[in-house]
């Protein structure tokens, strides 16, 4: 009995150094995706260590897995820094974003069922709720439009079959939004309102060429809603690095 006790103990504590792992991980990276931290910005133990109430080695470990992902970099004795921003990083993502969605979206519509079209209208609709939300409180709202226009781009191309195309068009995603938020840091209000209302344009336009099985439309609107995007990051996202 004793040893079954230090056992289950064993898993309770391994499993909430786990979870503390992974709660740091996910937080350090959301704060690098939404513009907490700038391009550039030196990584530092102890500041880290403080911000997130975490052990030296929580946080390598999260370091580790954003220098994987390169949305870190580390510097050999220089130490760690956020990855830096150029613009031919970000024509790079553009790029490959529009490869990958527009053939995920027609793979998508080949074999898209009514399920399909349910969960497609139930993606645009909390989409919708959260882009008039923003218009309230930019700041309190801003996570929520960014998970749910996330979630309505994946929906649109989830039937494509291909975990490998979902997987890197997710990656593609979120350095893309990385780029998003630096831009969104350094307009004015009516610029801000300008690019929401356009884009909330777009996602609807979106919506209904998908839901009408209009394959070729819909490629079309992704990939202007896609290259707006990112001249909107490019003419708001100086270089960090050359």
């Amino acid at each position: 009995m004793a040893n079954n006790s230090y056992f289950s103990q064993d898993l309770v504590d391994t499993s909430s150094t786990e979870r503390l792992a992974e709660a740091v991980y996910l937080q350090l990276r959301q704060d690098i995706l939404f513009g907490v931290y700038e391009p550039g910005t030196k990584l530092k133990l102890s500041d880290l260590k403080r911000r997130y109430e975490a052990s030296a080695n929580t946080i390598r470990e999260a370091l580790a897995r954003l220098v994987a992902e390169r949305l870190v970099e580390t510097e050999g004795q220089r130490g760690t820094s956020v990855a830096p921003t150029t613009q031919a990083e970000l024509h790079d993502i553009t790029e490959t974003r529009l490869l990958l969605e527009s053939q995920a979206a027609r793979l998508s519509l080949a074999v898209a069922d009514l399920n399909w079209e349910g969960d497609v209208m139930a993606a645009h609709y909390k989409l919708a709720k959260s882009e008039n939300l923003i218009f309230e409180d930019f700041e309190q709202y801003r996570h929520l439009l960014e998970q749910c226009d996330g979630e309505f781009h994946r929906t649109i191309i989830a039937g494509c079959e291909s975990q490998w195309i979902l997987r890197l068009h997710a990656v593609i995603y979120d350095h893309m939004l990385r780029y998003r938020s630096q831009a969104l840091k350094v307009i004015d209000e009516a610029q801000r309102t300008s690019m929401l209302q356009r884009a909330q344009q777009e996602h609807l336009m979106i919506r209904d060429a998908a839901l009408k099985k209009d394959t070729d439309k819909l490629v079309t609107l992704l990939e202007l809603h896609i290259r707006n995007g990112k001249e909107f990051a490019q003419s708001h996202t100086p270089n960090t690095a050359v």
